[in-house]
């Protein structure tokens, strides 16, 4: 799984775009209002800045070429450079027409073309949030129109981040649960193997569904998993089953070597007595020793720590 918005942005033009204005007639219904304009206008910008850029590159590198080895020149390396310039100009010319910016079926256009090309991530990031603030200065019915299936966008496709709507604009907020998220997803013949497949399954369920439902339920859930992914790993690890992780550790059951310092294994029953104390985890639990309800951001750090612990214990 790739969970960059780079790898998903032609995705992005079918999932929001097209169901914002799915034919012709729709798109036609806003078109005197210069939407389209508006919202072309930061794409425009970028890509004619970085259009600029390289030919300001070429032009300089030319320069470069024909002041070397006393006055001679490389001919060929020259000549590649030119050609380059001359594509750079061609781009510029055919692909940044002015027209853009004044004419809306144009402009339109350039926004399909633009879900074609891969792009840097922030900037991708940051033409989403613009995004939402220029539609709502234009048209509030689509704006939240548009939030709408942003925010569905990224829970069917993309779990790296979080949106969060500050004064108007999108935040997007790292998910740090996807870090966990990744590094067992590059391990996962080991996760899926026959006698743990399920186990694993259950975890990386829960974990997804968090961005959707922070309820204390789903949190609960997920403390849970969390402690099945552990303890099971732990017994892979001894190569035994069923049997709990305070005796897995403090019974010799794993190999003299296996960590390098014992704080780690206290701190492994320190997250261990955590999930038998906290009230309705994995058993009815100690009610004096809850300080709090769970929130997103328990789940979330438990939860990443459950998943990269469990790929220390079983990576070979």
């Amino acid at each position: 799984m790739n969970t960059y918005l780079t790898s998903q942005w032609g995705a992005f033009r079918k999932d929001v775009w097209l169901e914002m204005f799915p034919d012709e007639d729709s798109r036609q219904e806003i078109l005197d209002e210069d939407f389209f304009i508006e919202v072309a206008r930061e794409v425009y910008e970028y890509e004619k800045d970085i259009l600029k850029k390289e030919i300001e590159k070429c032009e300089i590198e030319i320069d470069q070429l024909t002041k070397i080895n006393d006055g001679k020149t490389h001919l060929g390396a020259l000549a590649s450079k030119y050609q380059q310039v001359t594509e750079l100009r061609g781009n510029e010319r055919n692909f940044l027409d002015p027209e853009i910016l004044s004419d809306p079926v144009l402009a339109y256009e350039f926004l399909e073309n633009f879900h074609e090309k891969m792009v840097e991530e922030n900037v991708l990031l940051l033409i989403v949030s613009h995004w939402y603030s220029i539609i709502s200065d234009l048209d509030t019915t689509l704006a939240d129109r548009y939030l709408h299936l942003v925010q569905t966008f990224f829970v069917k496709r993309n779990l790296r981040y979080q949106i969060r709507i500050v004064s108007n604009q999108f935040v997007f907020e790292y998910n740090p649960a996807v870090l966990a998220m990744e590094c067992i997803l590059r391990t996962g013949d080991r996760y899926r193997a026959s006698d743990r497949g399920d186990i694993f399954d259950s975890f990386e369920k829960d974990l997804r569904e968090l961005y959707s439902d922070q309820s204390e339920q789903k949190i609960q859930s997920i403390m849970r998993t969390s402690s099945n992914l552990i303890e099971h790993s732990l017994n892979v690890c001894a190569n035994t089953t069923g049997k709990t992780t305070r005796r897995l550790i403090e019974r010799g059951s794993m190999p003299a070597d296996f960590f390098p310092h014992d704080k780690i294994k206290d701190m492994i029953l320190d997250f261990n007595d955590f999930f038998n104390s906290y009230p309705n985890l994995r058993h009815a639990g100690n009610l004096e020793t809850k300080k709090r309800r769970l929130v997103e951001k328990d789940a979330v750090m438990l939860g990443s720590f459950a998943a990269l612990f469990s790929d220390y214990l079983t990576r070979k």
